[in-house]
């Protein structure tokens, strides 16, 4: 039985995006641990970002815990284990002047994270601790499309940890952004279209349900809803020239064995 760690930057993303993979790997025999960053609870009060969000998400009080609650319903669908990092979502942030990082809603977008180097360090050290207490044989995790700061940190750490490692290495297309940014980042490299069955993505969609609060941010008015799921899983198998249904993972060009790895897991 080989440990597989899926970094998940919010509460949602691993489950989301690589959901059928993960339960791929379960149905194979394996452990799965997904282990999400930013699922610290914050203070009052509330920037006017954040206040919208939290509307928006329908949630008046501990949006955090709620959040964390839809992910333990989403995760034990799928099978696997989770740890939580107490780093502050974007949204609860601040800079180092004391003004909130995300002052309009698209700053998520545009932060980057030359600005963000003492966070990563932090986030770096302490996915490097789990790396040392869990000795994973894969590590699963963003590649940043769509480029939320967020998901740029989480992805940085890792591939900071996955060269000091040597460690077999993945990155996932990030859901919802991967339906209008499809190009790897920099750094990013070999694709892998890994095939998926019917049930594979049938208990991602299951799983996904639980996150109810991010529905119609997720969506907007698609009317598909959650089966957009199933839709991005079709799309990504006719783009590697398959048929069926499929999740994309990029390596770093060090470690292009790592996509042997997963296949060999599955295998």
């Amino acid at each position: 039985m080989a440990v597989i760690l899926s970094i998940s930057p919010h509460v949602d993303d691993a489950v989301l995006s690589a959901g059928g993979t993960i339960d791929a790997l379960i149905q194979a025999g394996h452990q799965v641990e997904i282990v999400t960053v930013f699922a610290g609870d914050y203070e009052a009060p509330l920037s006017e970002v954040a206040a919208t969000y939290h509307a928006e998400w329908g949630i008046t009080n501990d949006a955090v815990a709620v959040r964390c609650r839809e992910d333990d319903r989403a995760i034990a669908v799928l099978g696997a284990s989770s740890t939580r990092l107490r780093f502050l979502d974007a949204i609860y942030r601040k800079d180092d002047t004391g003004n909130w990082l995300i002052q309009q809603l698209s700053d998520t977008e545009t932060v980057g994270i030359k600005s963000q180097q003492i966070i990563l360090a932090q986030i770096t050290d302490a996915i490097r601790n789990v790396l040392q207490a869990k000795k994973p044989d894969l590590l699963l995790g963003p590649s940043g499309l769509g480029r939320h700061v967020d998901h740029l940190l989480t992805s940085q750490a890792i591939r900071n940890l996955a060269v000091e490692q040597q460690l077999a290495t993945l990155f996932w297309e990030d859901i919802p952004y991967v339906q209008w940014d499809t190009l790897p980042p920099c750094g990013l490299f070999t694709s892998l279209y890994l095939p998926l069955s019917e049930g594979n993505i049938t208990q991602k969609i299951l799983a996904a349900q639980f996150y109810a609060s991010q529905k119609d941010m997720l969506w907007w008015n698609n009317p598909r809803g959650w089966n957009t799921i199933r839709d991005i899983a079709v799309s990504r198998a006719n783009a590697g020239d398959n048929t069926g249904l499929a999740e994309v993972f990029w390596s770093l060009a060090q470690a292009p064995a790592s996509i042997n790895v997963l296949q060999a897991l599955l295998s």
